[in-house]
């Protein structure tokens, strides 16, 4: 974890150390929308794979690769 001041506020990255793939798993569950999770990943700030914004089917993509290596 990270703090930084800026002009009077303190800034906690809590992004240190996590990739968004270790996000996807993380935020992952029976149910979860794929579209949240890339929603979420965009605004905490996790670069995609693809140098764009994730979308729905970056986050399967991550999830169905996992799965297949548990496999």
């Amino acid at each position: 974890m990270d703090e930084r001041t800026n002009g009077g506020h303190t800034v906690i990255d809590l992004r240190t150390g996590r990739s968004g793939e270790q996000r996807i798993l993380e935020l992952a569950g029976p149910g979860s929308d794929p579209g949240w999770i890339a929603g979420l990943l965009n605004r905490e700030g996790h670069p995609s794979p693809a140098n764009r914004p994730w979308s729905p089917e970056d986050v399967l993509a991550v999830l169905s690769q996992r799965h297949g290596a548990r496999a």
